[in-house]
């Protein structure tokens, strides 16, 4: 029987950061119209030669992830303190993470990442706007739950 449903709402983000977080963190206090969503990426390189054959090559790729979490997220600490920690330290901390999706019965697993873009603070407008946060990932992999 097929799955009739395609909710995001009973997804699982779980993320670690090497030396800052090692036991993987659930995320959490999503932005409502936007939780999470990765970046569409070029996977092969093509040359279409003189005589018209059309000729294809794989190409390794980055994967970028951006996590949108309200500005009242119990996840911002996670995300502040990341970046605190490389400031700091002057150094980048790697992260792995899982994202686990029951509507489609997957789940994806995200290798060696590295924050790459903050949100420093929330927008201030009528209330306080949602932060966005991108992660870019080395591998991201599937499988069936």
């Amino acid at each position: 029987m097929a799955n009739n449903t395609i909710t995001s709402a009973d997804a699982v983000f779980l993320l670690s950061v090497d030396q800052l977080y090692p036991d993987a963190q659930l995320l959490q206090g999503y932005m409502a119209d936007r939780a999470f969503e990765t970046d569409a990426v070029e996977i092969a390189e093509l040359v279409l030669g003189v005589d018209g054959n059309l000729s294809a090559g794989f190409v390794p790729y980055m994967v970028k992830t951006t996590i949108s979490i309200m500005p009242d997220s119990p996840s911002s600490d996670i995300f502040e303190n990341w970046i605190e920690a490389e400031r700091q330290g002057r150094v980048k901390l790697t992260a792995q993470g899982s994202i686990t999706l029951p509507a489609t019965g997957r789940q994806y697993t995200l290798t060696d990442g590295y924050l790459t873009t903050i949100t420093a603070v929330p927008a201030a407008a009528r209330v306080l706007q949602g932060r966005p946060f991108v992660i870019t990932w080395n591998t991201i992999s599937v499988a069936p739950l």
